[in-house]
């Protein structure tokens, strides 16, 4: 760790970070970042509606990916971070069911993903939408004295 006390340069000496620096000055020039509004469906349904879409019923990784990014904005944005919640959400909900596309090397990647016909998760008649939120029964009842 360095013991030094002056202030923080860059390789250019002018404080901004250089010209190899990822932060600075530079950014403040372009244009800020927003982030596009996410759609109204769990990820759960959004991946069920890439897999339903599909004409074989099944999709690897990367075509759940490229569904969600040719249909909804929000994931053609610089944000990246949804990647990983789409890969979260299709190995640890059981209404998915990895199909291996080589059963000789089980541990290869680009399996297919398929809707598990057993799941809790039925999607019928294409209903993809979150639910809402439900207010427990004591927060919806007023309280005993401030009738």
């Amino acid at each position: 760790m360095s013991k030094s006390a002056g202030p923080r340069t860059g390789r250019d000496g002018t404080g901004r970070g250089g010209a190899g620096s990822a932060g600075g000055l530079e950014g403040a020039r372009s244009k800020p970042y927003t982030r596009r509004p996410k759609p109204p469906y769990s990820y759960i349904a959004l991946i069920a509606m890439a897999i339903r879409d599909s004409a074989g019923g099944r999709l690897t990784l990367a075509e759940i990916n490229e569904y969600l990014m040719g249909k909804f904005p929000f994931f053609r944005g610089s944000y990246t971070g949804w990647r990983n919640s789409v890969r979260h959400n299709l190995s640890l909900n059981d209404c998915f069911v990895k199909v291996l596309r080589d059963p000789s090397r089980p541990w290869g990647k680009d399996n297919y993903w398929m809707l598990n016909p057993n799941s809790e998760y039925t999607f019928a008649d294409g209903v993809f939408r979150r639910r809402r939120k439900r207010l427990s029964h004591r927060a919806a009842a007023p309280a005993p004295g401030l009738r």
